[in-house]
C-alpha cells in the first residue's frame, strides 16, 4: 500500500526488478494530472472501428508507460452489462460478447501491451452486480459462463494479456477455467481488499494480492508475505506453486519490455497526481475521434420506436444540455415524427438515455 500508485508490490533485495506500480483504469489513468480521459469503453465498442480501438488502447499504454505505470488496470469486460441499471456497464465495450472480444482483444490489449505497459483484463467472472458483490456467489451454468461471459476473456488471453484481476463475487473453480481450459499464462491478481485466505487463495491460482492487506490502518488482515512463507514451510502451499507465481508475474515483465529502460513513476496518487512529465501528447484527436464515431444515430421508421404520443419526452445526461445554436432543441422537438432523426452522443460516463413515454 506505501508507495505512489494504487497498487505497488515490494522491490526485491536480491534481484535487479523494481517495485512495480500498478495503476487504474479502463479510461486512461485517474488519480493524476495532465492526462487524457478517453472516451469510455461503451464507447469504443460502438465505434465498430479496429483501427479506433487499437489507437485508443496504444495512446493510453503510451501515457501509462510515460508516467512509470508497469500495470494499467484495464482493459474491462465485466461486467459484460447483463443489468443496464449496472454502474459499471461503461468499463466494458458492448454487451454483445463476440464485440466485447474484439475490443478486449484485437486492439486495446495489443495497442496497450505494443506501447510498453501491461494490460490486465477484468473483471473474471460474472461480475454483473456492484452492491454486496463481496458477499455474494455468481451461479452460471456452463454453457452460459463458456459463451456470453468467459468469450471476451478467451480473446484477451489470445492477445497474450500480462495479467488478469479477479472480481470480488465468488465463482467455483473458474481459475481451472482460465489457468488450465485457456491456457493463460500471465498472472491473476485479486481486486482491491478481495482477498480472504493465504493457503486457498494460492492453491487456487492467486498469483498477485492487491493491495496486499487490508485498508487499515495499521492494516489488519495480512494473507500472504510471512504468512504465504510458513504455509509453503510447513508444506500446506507446494514450493512449486511459489514458483509458478514468480514466474508468472516475471514473465510479464519480460513480455513488454519492461527490462530495459523504463522510466521511474513520475507522479503520486496521494499528493494531488501532479506528474513530473506531460504524456498527453496528440491524444486529444484520437480521443475526438472515437467520441464522435460512436454517435448512435436512430431512426424511427415506420413508427418502430416506442413513443405513441407521449406527453413528456426526457434526454438526460452531461450530453442533453440543450444547445440552440446547433438545432438541438427543434431536433427534440420533432423527433416524434416518423422518419426524423435522434441524435443521441454517448461520449460521457454518467450518461443515460431514458424515453419516458404515457400516452394521453
Amino acid at each position: 500500500m506505501n508507495g505512489p500508485c494504487v497498487g505497488n508490490t515490494y522491490k526485491p533485495v536480491l534481484i535487479d526488478y523494481p517495485s512495480l506500480c500498478l495503476h487504474d483504469g479502463p479510461l486512461g489513468l485517474r488519480f493524476a494530472n495532465p492526462v487524457t480521459a478517453f472516451p469510455v469503453a461503451i464507447n469504443a465498442g460502438a465505434d465498430w472501428d479496429k483501427e479506433l480501438l487499437y489507437a485508443r488502447g496504444a495512446a493510453m499504454g503510451e501515457e501509462a508507460k510515460g508516467l512509470g505505470v508497469h500495470v494499467q488496470l484495464g482493459p474491462a469486460s465485466g461486467p459484460l452489462g447483463k443489468n443496464p441499471d449496472g454502474g459499471r456497464n461503461w468499463e466494458g465495450f458492448p454487451v454483445d460478447p463476440y464485440l466485447a472480444g474484439i475490443g478486449m482483444e484485437e486492439k486495446t490489449i495489443r495497442g496497450m501491451q505494443d506501447s510498453g505497459v501491461q494490460a490486465c483484463a477484468k473483471h473474471w467472472l460474472g461480475n454483473e452486480q456492484e452492491h454486496y458483490c463481496d458477499t455474494m456467489s455468481s451461479n452460471i451454468g456452463d454453457r452460459a459462463m463458456h459463451e456470453p461471459y468467459a468469450w471476451p476473456f478467451i480473446d484477451a488471453v489470445r492477445a497474450n494479456v500480462a495479467s488478469v484481476m479477479c472480481s470480488y463475487n465468488k465463482r467455483q473453480y473458474s481459475h481451472k477455467l482460465l489457468k488450465e481450459e485457456m491456457g493463460f499464462r500471465g498472472y491473476i491478481m485479486s481486486d482491491w481488499d478481495a482477498q480472504h485466505s493465504t493457503v486457498q487463495s494460492a492453491v487456487t491460482g492467486l498469483d498477485m494480492t492487491m493491495p496486499g492487506s487490508d485498508f487499515n490502518n495499521p492494516p489488519g488482515s495480512i494473507f500472504w508475505g510471512s504468512n504465504l512463507e510458513a504455509a509453503i514451510a510447513h508444506g500446506s502451499t507446494p514450493q512449486a506453486r511459489l514458483d509458478d507465481i514468480v514466474t508468472r508475474v516475471l514473465a510479464s515483465w519480460y513480455l513488454v519490455g519492461q527490462d530495459e529502460g523504463y522510466p521511474d513513476v513520475a507522479f503520486s496518487s496521494w499528493n494531488g497526481g501532479e506528474a513530473s512529465v506531460d504524456v498527453t501528447g496528440d491524444h486529444a484527436t484520437i480521443t475526438r475521434a472515437v467520441a464522435r464515431d460512436s454517435i448512435v444515430l436512430v431512426k424511427n421508421d415506420g413508427n418502430a420506436l416506442p413513443l405513441q404520443k407521449p406527453k413528456s419526452l426526457a434526454i438526460i445526461g452531461q450530453d442533453a444540455i440543450q444547445n440552440t445554436s446547433s438545432g438541438l432543441s427543434t431536433l427534440f422537438r420533432n423527433v416524434l415524427l416518423p422518419g426524423t432523426w435522434l441524435r443521441v452522443v454517448v461520449d460521457e460516463a454518467d450518461f443515460l438515455l431514458r424515453i419516458y413515454s404515457t400516452a394521453k
